[in-house]
């Protein structure tokens, strides 16, 4: 569970145990229906969605504590009760504190605009592992959302920033949410993805964007772990050290176990979908692997070779999974 504080010079110290939004309820304690209407810090992020980040449906409402200075609150556990206490994520709504106030008009480590609105990241007591993105909704209300990751908080901000757009959607001025694409039972992945040409998978449009060819098709037509249809573009300029794929696998019972002696890096998100990346697999540093592995075993597996510039070969098989991947809703 997060427990993430700003640090105020001013303003009443945070006692231990104390989340952002106020204190942290006792273990076992079931998530209570607050009676603040549209400010309600739990109903930024809605049970589905929390689900397909992992975390409990429905988070656990804090109330807000004005001796400590701080608003009401929300926070989502892991689903997981083998996970380490990262990657929870809490919401505070204030409707009554400035933001300067609560802050002590301290300048941001970083601004950005996510889900269409203005976010900043402030400084927090656990600054070794916690990371805290504010957005001020007017004089004297703003909302935060935190979470931490002590392991290695060079990831900290990982569950905070995918949690963001979809807070963003429920705030005034805020982007529509992403695309919401939920798991599917078992089988059904399997199914659905038999029916995908590989090659279809990048529009004309993005095949521009990306400079590449016309796509060939790869892999042998019946589908196994090991290999299965895809397809493969090479740049328009017809530089041979460069390649885009796509790998379209159905029948792999342990699901993604065999990319596990890769060297994963990191889990991103795209369109709601967690998505494992995988820098260097085999030991080839030109290329970059990103796999969207369905609980039944169906995989989507792109890849990137870039010879040239294989330090930007993680960066550009990212773009290829937002726009490949969005192709994949309800598959």
């Amino acid at each position: 569970m997060v427990a993430l504080c700003l640090l105020l010079s001013t303003s009443a110290a945070c006692a231990p145990g104390v989340v952002a939004g106020g204190p942290v309820p006792a273990p076992g304690v079931k998530a209570v229906l607050p009676s603040l209407g549209s400010h309600d810090p739990c109903g930024l992020l809605t049970p589905d969605e929390a689900v397909v980040l992992g975390m409990v449906p429905r988070g656990v409402f804090v109330p807000g504590s004005p001796e400590q200075h701080a608003p009401p609150g929300c926070y989502w556990d892991r689903d997981d009760p083998e996970a380490e206490m990262h990657d929870s994520v809490s919401v505070d709504y204030s409707t009554d504190i400035t933001m300067e106030d609560y802050t002590n008009s301290a300048a941001p480590l970083e601004q950005a605009t996510i889900g269409g609105l203005a976010w900043s990241r402030m400084a927090t007591f656990a600054d070794a592992g916690g990371c805290t993105f504010l957005h001020k909704l007017s004089t004297t209300s703003f909302v935060s959302v935190s979470s931490s990751n002590f392991s290695d908080p060079a990831l900290s901000c990982g569950p905070v920033k995918r949690v963001l757009p979809m807070v963003s959607a429920r705030l005034p001025g805020g982007a529509p949410a992403p695309p919401f694409l939920p798991k599917l039972p078992p089988g059904r992945a399997s199914k659905l993805l038999a029916s995908v040409e590989p090659c279809d998978l990048l529009a004309a449009a993005e095949l521009r964007q990306f400079r590449l060819g016309t796509g060939q098709k790869t892999g042998r037509e019946e589908r196994s772990a090991e290999n299965g249809p895809g397809c493969q573009w090479r740049p328009l300029d017809g530089n041979r050290m460069k390649a885009v794929s796509v790998q379209l696998l159905t029948d792999d019972p342990a699901g993604n176990r065999r990319f596990d002696m890769e060297r994963k890096k990191e889990t991103f998100y795209s369109g709601m979908r967690s998505v494992f990346l995988y820098p260097a697999p085999s030991g080839e540093p030109a290329d970059c692997w990103a796999v969207d592995a369905y609980s039944d075993g169906a995989e989507a597996k792109l890849a990137v070779t870039d010879t040239e510039n294989p330090a930007t070969a993680c960066d550009q098989v990212k773009r290829v999974a937002a726009a490949v991947l969005p192709k994949l809703a309800g598959k």
